[in-house]
């Protein structure tokens, strides 16, 4: 059994084409890009509000960030307690600022 090698790539490229593939991908990404900021302030304020009165719980995810996060974040932050003092803001504390 002898597999077309040139066919075969000659096919593909015309289903790229025709499917639009990389158009659809460049637009995936240009979206995702815009989607990645919104949803990080979404899931920072509900950190905040899951987090809001928990400083035993804060204490130990910060103390896991530390672990993974680079020396600029840690540079950044300041020492209170052992762990990280970073301020979580509710959606209200958000809309005074």
């Amino acid at each position: 059994m002898n597999f077309n090698y040139i066919e075969f790539f000659k096919k593909l490229y015309q289903k790229i084409n025709d499917d639009d593939i990389l158009g659809n991908a460049a637009q995936v990404a240009f979206y995702f890009s815009f989607a990645l900021f919104p949803l990080l302030l979404f899931l920072m304020t509900l950190l905040g509000l899951i987090l809001g009165s928990k400083q035993e719980l804060q204490q130990e995810l910060f103390g896991l960030l530390a672990q993974v996060m680079p020396s600029s974040f840690l540079s950044r932050s300041r020492w209170v307690q052992g762990g990280f003092h970073i301020r979580f803001y509710t959606y209200e504390q958000v809309l005074d600022l």
